[in-house]
């Protein structure tokens, strides 16, 4: 079920889901430029700020 705001909304579920916005750059930063959540990841972390802001872009 997907709510007014736009999260994905699972019966029973207590994890609601949606897509980074804006106002997340501070934990899209933490997490992507982070190089021990990055171990598996090929292209590493975010090298900088621009890099983890694209990720907000559709």
């Amino acid at each position: 079920m997907t709510e007014a705001d736009g999260r994905q909304v699972l019966p029973g579920c207590l994890l609601a889901v949606r897509r980074s916005a804006d106002g997340d750059l501070g934990a899209v930063v933490a997490v992507h430029g982070d190089p021990r959540t990055n171990v598996h990841n090929p292209a590493g972390p975010d090298r900088d700020l621009a890099a983890s802001r694209a990720r907000l872009s559709p």
